[in-house]
């Protein structure tokens, strides 16, 4: 007779298949969000070296008009004078990516007794208008969020005024080393006609030509007699330098007006006084 309850054996197959996967599936787990952060962290690295690479190239354009820029100083700081700062970027031939534009403020701006120009360089594709704050003279590309860069020519123009001073107290100098090497070897009636020719007209040959009171002249031909070097003749500007004769006689020092007009219209100005 068989016994009535008999034992049940269960498979153990399928139990051991479903703790097999457990392990497996936290792996997996693991690895896909392991990879997933390493492809997010590949992505991230991309794009910040396409962010980089694009500033780098908007700021070497921006260097680029700057360059321009200084070796043209006399054609643009001018009242009126359309400074077409886009245009010139195809004029030095640089590529243009990303739909590169430049674009300068309205018109320059002064700090003490320099005027200067705000140029910004940004990427078109990306957007983005320019925008002039005229209460504090600020050029900017809106929104923020775009590649841009903002330059200024105040460096520039600062050392060309400052170079235009030190080159009109060079000329001023030699004028009066000069005349007071004269002073030492000639009487006070032949220097008064020597500084200051009677007339303007017939100048004698110990005469500085054209050195007359009250007229306005280029100092090129001034310097030539002189014996001095051409080159401080023209302002960095491009323009010339101008002497006045203001006042000449054998009993009062003589003064000597020197002076240039920078592109923007006021005047470096620098006196010699001529002992005679």
């Amino acid at each position: 007779m068989k016994p009535i309850n008999e034992p049940i054996v269960k498979p153990t197959s399928q139990q051991g298949g479903y703790a097999f996967l457990i392990p497996m599936l936290a792996i997996l787990l693991v690895a896909g969000s392991i990879i997933y952060g390493y492809r997010a962290n590949l992505v991230r690295y991309a794009n910040n070296h396409f962010q980089e690479q694009q500033q780098a190239y908007v700021d070497e354009v921006a260097a680029s008009l700057l360059d321009w820029y200084q070796k043209n100083l006399f054609a643009i700081d001018k009242p009126g004078v359309d400074f077409d700062v886009n245009h010139t970027i195809d004029l030095l031939g640089i590529k243009r990516k990303w739909d590169v534009r430049a674009v300068t403020a309205p018109y320059p701006t002064h700090q003490g007794k320099v005027f200067a120009r705000s140029i910004v360089v940004w990427l078109g594709h990306q957007g983005g208008v320019a925008q002039f704050d005229h209460g504090v003279s600020a050029l900017r590309i809106v929104p923020a969020r775009v590649t841009q860069k903002t330059v200024s020519t105040r460096e520039i123009q600062t050392q060309a005024y400052q170079h235009a001073q030190t080159q009109l107290k060079q000329i001023a100098l030699l004028l009066e080393a000069h005349f007071s090497a004269a002073a030492k070897t000639h009487s006070q009636i032949y220097l008064a006609h020597r500084f200051a020719p009677q007339h303007c007209a017939q100048v004698r040959p110990t005469e500085v030509t054209g050195f007359c009171v009250g007229t306005k002249q280029p100092v090129a031909t001034l310097l030539t007699q002189l014996g001095a070097d051409g080159h401080l003749s023209i302002d960095p500007w491009g323009g010339s330098y101008y002497y006045t004769v203001l006042a000449a006689s054998p009993q009062t020092p003589a003064q000597v007006q020197l002076s240039t007009t920078t592109p923007w219209g006021s005047e470096i100005v620098v006196f010699a006084t001529v002992i005679i």
